[in-house]
């Protein structure tokens, strides 16, 4: 009865983790939703590039030279064009492929069952979860997941043939975004806790038989990385988005507010501090009780897996944090699976104990995902998303004989042109395949008609209305109309 007990649990857990995982994305599969940001940007920059000048096997410069994902937009473009809800499906794929991976490395790192189930379902219901994995911007952080946990997964295998398919998993995670560096140091700690008694050099002898090849990829794209860095330090300012401050100080405070936005906590002030606080003690009755050494590895990964952006204090966003934060979620999972184990629960109904903390586990991922918060943060994606769809299908309307390098002028009083402002006008130079095409936008209504009026009108100028519904209206253009477009006059 037990078993039948425990299997029919097992079950519910992992359906209820499913539907958890589906439930965070499948918002954005609904018609109406529409590209933005860089979505946009990323295809542009790559689109008529050859596949030789993007898919260079090392680096050029220091940070954001990351051609797997570059790849993968521009897959997804030339076979969608425009179609957010097709290029998303097959994005989630990666996506969910993901979640399968987290549970078996759960799993292979010693965590129950029920508790790597709930793991996954917390993973797939937080609002930082759902932010990447429906935004294609965001592929350099879910296809790098996909590589790391692969290259982890298969770097712990028992055949020479796993450990080479790691090192090129470590490759192409590397060229895929910067965390990906710390994957042979990962490895190593894991290795060198499952090598039991034997001596230093037999340890030695093998961790290097598994990872010589790892090592040897990190030897040479460390001393590609450090040879932009004088280059960097000249031409990065302190206030550029991307300027590195390496300081124990800015490593810390980035740590801090990642993990409180991961659990939605980031703007709570003294109730951010006091769960941060309460999570530490969990954690560390969970080490020092039952030592386990796991939780502090899982703690480390975290750590180094956010570092690079953790050494950013000019921009934070809640896509870094994808990958990441299913190391905080193992360290989260392996703490509560001792608790379990250190209750006094009767051996016939031991496995109640950890299913228990799998559902409060999963019952708060549910919290956080209705709760205002997330609702919030999903509903404004979706209003930008239906701006958008709006401000493309007037742009095709309006815009069918935009001539070559034209110049628009968007006049959008208070309101924010989304479709517009990746590039910006990233949306109309990719529908005209024209990379000479000019925008000028988010300015006073004043300084755009003077700008226009003094513009010659070469290639043709279009002044537009922007609504805040999205709705585009041409006020006024001057143009020579290619053969078959539509009139648009008079000048102002």
């Amino acid at each position: 009865m037990d078993s039948v007990l425990r299997i029919a649990g097992i079950g519910a857990l992992a359906v209820i983790a499913v539907l958890l995982c589906w439930q965070g994305v499948s918002w954005a599969l609904q018609p109406g939703l529409f590209l933005f940001g860089d979505e946009l940007e990323n295809v542009l920059w790559s689109i008529d590039r050859p596949w030789d000048a993007i898919a260079h096997v090392l680096p050029e410069q220091v940070y954001n030279d990351r051609p797997t994902g570059q790849a993968l937009e521009r897959i997804l473009y030339e076979q969608f064009g425009f179609n957010y809800r097709r290029q998303l499906a097959w994005f989630l794929c990666i996506h969910f492929a993901n979640c399968g991976l987290a549970f078996l490395l759960f799993r292979r790192l010693g965590v129950g069952v029920p508790m790597s189930l709930a793991g996954v379902g917390f993973f797939g219901s937080l609002s930082t979860t759902a932010t990447s994995a429906t935004y294609l911007g965001a592929s350099f952080d879910v296809l790098c997941t996909f590589f790391l946990l692969g290259s982890i997964l298969t770097g712990l295998g028992k055949k020479w043939v796993w450990w080479v398919a790691s090192a090129f998993l470590f490759l192409l995670a590397l060229r895929t975004k910067e965390f990906a560096i710390v994957i042979p140091a990962l490895l190593t700690v894991l290795l060198l806790g499952r090598v039991g008694q034997a001596s230093w050099r037999q340890t030695g002898a093998a961790v290097g038989k598994r990872l010589w090849l790892h090592y040897s990829i990190l030897a040479v794209f460390a001393v590609r990385y450090l040879s932009f860095v004088p280059h960097m330090r000249a031409t990065v300012s302190p206030q550029n988005p991307y300027y590195l401050d390496a300081s124990l100080g800015t490593v810390l405070k980035s740590l801090a507010y990642y993990t409180a936005l991961i659990f939605t906590m980031e703007l709570r002030g003294n109730v951010t501090f006091l769960f941060l606080f309460g999570l530490t003690l969990v954690f560390a009755y969970a080490v020092i009780a039952r030592r386990r050494w796991m939780i502090l590895f899982a703690l480390l990964a975290y750590a180094l897996t956010l570092l690079p952006v953790a050494m950013l204090p000019n921009i934070r966003q809640p896509l870094y944090v994808y990958g990441p934060q299913m190391f905080l979620i193992l360290a989260l999972c392996i703490s509560l699976d001792s608790l379990a184990a250190a209750l006094p629960v009767p051996e016939p109904r031991r496995w109640a104990a950890p299913a228990g903390f799998a559902v409060a586990l999963m019952a708060g991922g549910y919290a956080i995902w209705t709760s205002d918060y997330s609702r919030n943060r999903i509903g404004f994606t979706r209003n930008v998303r239906e701006t958008c769809a709006r401000t493309a299908h007037d742009a095709v309307a309006q815009l069918s004989g935009i001539g070559t390098g034209a110049h628009v002028y968007i006049a959008s009083g208070n309101s924010t042109p989304w479709l517009m402002t990746a590039g910006p006008c990233a949306y109309l130079e990719l529908l005209r395949r024209d990379r000479n095409i000019s925008c000028e936008i988010m300015k006073p209504e004043k300084d755009l008609l003077e700008l226009y009026a003094r513009d010659p009108g070469v290639g043709g100028k279009y002044f537009l209305d922007y609504r805040e519904d999205g709705s585009l209206q041409v006020r006024f253009s001057a143009r020579q109309d290619r053969p078959g477009a539509k009139k648009h006059d008079p000048n102002p």
